[in-house]
């Protein structure tokens, strides 16, 4: 069953093979590539001009086959840097303004909260501030995993409830609830 997000993200993807890189479509529709391949030339190839994505097509899509799914998308990059200078600058700052926090609920009731589309950056800084907090509370005696710790970190940090406190004053507050009960 196709909900109706998943039906507009397929339509788009399809239009975008069929208007925007026809040879791609072609190569598809020939089996010449899978649905796998078409995809990465449709979220890499783009805000390029229709010259500079028929020159990546041409390059490419007679060795796509036989390259991986990383290694194509690698290999778009590298040409469209190439056809366009300032392509990853644009493509970059598109990215960053679409920016977002994301929550959904998952089957078993558990939930996903997640920043998307940040830059790198911040998230690094982030990631390793979080990482950090949940070290020290497992060096200094908490029986949680580091992975618990992390989440629990990443909570507190994000509901406010360690929004005044110290690095120390948080890893002391991971060490008093260190019962186990939401670990």
């Amino acid at each position: 069953f196709w909900g109706r997000g998943f039906a507009g993200k397929e339509y788009g993807f399809a239009l975008r093979l069929v208007e925007d890189l026809p040879d791609v479509w072609a190569a598809l529709a020939e089996g010449r590539i899978d649905r796998g391949k078409a995809w990465v030339f449709a979220h890499v190839a783009t805000d390029l001009t229709p010259a500079q994505r028929q020159t990546i097509c041409d390059r490419l899509l007679p060795k796509a086959a036989r390259l991986a799914p990383g290694e194509l998308a690698a290999r778009i990059k590298k040409l469209a840097i190439a056809v366009d200078p300032d392509w990853a600058r644009r493509r970059y700052e598109a990215g960053v303004r679409e920016r977002d926090v994301v929550g959904r609920v998952n089957d078993d009731g558990t939930a996903n909260v997640s920043g998307v589309i940040l830059p790198q950056a911040d998230a690094r800084s982030a990631v390793e501030h979080v990482e950090a907090l949940a070290r020290a509370a497992k060096r200094a005696g908490h029986p949680g995993s580091v992975k618990q710790l992390r989440s629990a970190v990443y909570s507190g940090l994000l509901d406010g409830t360690y929004q005044a406190l110290s690095d120390e004053e948080i890893v002391a507050d991971l060490l008093a609830h260190a019962d186990g009960s939401d670990m």
